[in-house]
């Protein structure tokens, strides 16, 4: 108990520490908050200015986490309809308005012209700070982390001006918040971003706060993966590490489906690249899309139609690459080989619509292709 106790207190001293620290951004917020509305559009000038008084990475994401804050206005509309309106950065400068994922997209755009390295966090909100305290069956909220002086930060600029338990609690305006209290309301969908030495499971954030603080406050070092060596995958390979990391962390059928998509996106931008590569690549390439197009069938069948369709044309494709190889080649098979694979496609192109218009192409000709190798 007094163990505890001593942990806890360390947390309130770091916080009053870290709260009165905020008090240096009252020149930069200032600054911030009078930007011109003429530079709305022009996202490479805005943030030049609105960075012009900061001596910092730290002093630059803050004039542009306020700016943000202060420029866009919830958006109660889209709130209300389930979706965003928004469609790109210059519908939320258009509009003003805007759900989480608008706040967090406009704050990567400017801090990428301010030369900061930042990332949307998708995750779940969990305002309340008693039992019960349990996560949405899909991530419902979206933040960003951004690179400053030397270390990973937090920040979320839809609850910048947030009157909730949280900050009456603690005094948080929800910029650079310390970890292990970020995520008391900020649960990431992929572990890494809670920028913890050691992430928590999922149960622990069904604790009580005081039993969960002194948790996060652990110091052993577990994480498989830094946020560093994230960003430098291919977009591909780093949207089904967090599609696969959320999916782990809160194996929901929401998030599986998701983690399916990604995998099945990674197949369609394999595939567009195919045709400029020689055929012992494609050959290989065409292995890694039934490979992905397989995984996403098993976690969220069925498979949709273009993705069906993928499958299909990489079956009939492959097949054919490989039958014409010479025999003795590695990658030749034989005609029961080949007849084999070709009915997988069949089946995939009979379970598309009647009206498919690919199905209506390519299915007489796989049909013929296997009567004539029997």
């Amino acid at each position: 108990m007094k163990n505890r106790a001593a942990q806890l207190l360390f947390v309130l001293l770091l916080l009053c520490s870290w709260s009165n620290s905020n008090a240096q951004y009252r020149a930069i917020d200032r600054h911030a908050r009078n930007a011109p509305d003429s530079l709305r559009f022009d996202l490479p000038a805005l943030a030049e200015w609105l960075t012009a008084t900061a001596d910092s990475e730290t002093g630059k994401a803050r004039a542009l986490y306020t700016w943000t804050s202060h420029f866009l206005s919830y958006d109660e509309q889209a709130s209300r309809e389930g979706r965003r309106i928004n469609n790109s950065i210059r519908d939320i400068l258009k509009r003003q308005r805007g759900l989480c994922m608008d706040y967090a997209l406009l704050f990567q755009a400017l801090a990428h012209y301010a030369g900061l390295h930042c990332a949307v966090v998708d995750g779940y909100a969990l305002p309340a700070l008693q039992p019960p305290r349990a996560l949405p069956s899909a991530p419902d909220h979206s933040w960003n982390a951004v690179w400053a002086d030397g270390q990973w930060q937090l920040l979320d600029a839809t609850w910048a001006s947030a009157d909730d338990a949280l900050q009456q609690q603690f005094g948080t305006d929800y910029f650079f918040t310390p970890p292990a209290i970020f995520l008391l309301s900020h649960v990431p969908a992929a572990p890494l971003w809670q920028l913890l030495p050691c992430p928590l499971p999922i149960e622990a954030f069904s604790l009580p706060i005081d039993e969960l603080l002194p948790k996060a406050q652990a110091t052993a070092h577990c994480l498989p993966l830094s946020p560093d060596s994230l960003l430098r995958m291919s977009k591909g390979q780093r949207q089904i590490y967090l599609a696969r990391e959320a999916a782990d962390f809160h194996p929901t059928p929401e998030n599986k489906r998701q983690l399916a998509q990604a995998l099945a996106d990674e197949a369609g931008r394999i595939d567009d690249a195919i045709e400029s590569t020689q055929l012992e690549h494609a050959l290989a390439q065409q292995d890694t899309i039934l490979t992905l197009l397989s995984e996403a069938k098993a976690l969220s069948p069925p498979l949709l139609n273009w993705q069906a369709q993928l499958y299909a044309r990489t079956l009939i494709n492959q097949t054919v690459g490989c039958y014409q190889l010479p025999e003795g080649a590695v990658r030749h098979i034989s005609a029961k080989e080949a007849i084999k694979r070709l009915e997988n496609a069949r089946q995939f192109l009979e379970d598309l619509p009647e009206e498919d218009l690919y199905r209506r192409y390519a299915l007489p000709q796989c049909k013929r292709m296997i009567e004539q190798l029997k």
